[in-house]
């Protein structure tokens, strides 16, 4: 079962940076260079089967995307092959409704 991060609990990490985490943007290129959470790196969807070795198992990888949907297929497989997975909920476009900022 793909566990969840609130819009809040994940702005509470992101301000106090903690090396247990990393955050993990699975949108296309072109949407992650229009906005992203800075201290996110950006491995598409598509692309994530290939490069899951740059991935370290020994930390929780939060995966977010733009409504929540790729980023729980992210956490999924993820979570299917060892990873301790955490998905935004509702994606960036919730992150917005609940009044973050994205940093330009």
């Amino acid at each position: 079962m793909i566990k969840t991060i609130s819009p809040q609990d994940l702005h509470e990490l992101l301000s106090s940076p903690n090396s247990e985490y990393d955050y993990i943007d699975v949108r296309s290129p072109a949407e992650y260079e229009d906005f992203h959470l800075p201290g996110t790196i950006n491995i598409p969807l598509d692309q994530l089967v290939e490069n899951v070795g740059e991935l370290g198992q020994d930390k929780t990888l939060i995966t977010i995307c733009a409504k929540g949907i790729r980023s729980a297929k992210a956490s999924e497989f993820l979570l299917a092959i060892g990873f301790d997975t955490l998905n935004l909920e509702g994606g960036l476009d919730n992150w917005l409704s609940a009044g973050m900022q994205i940093p330009k």
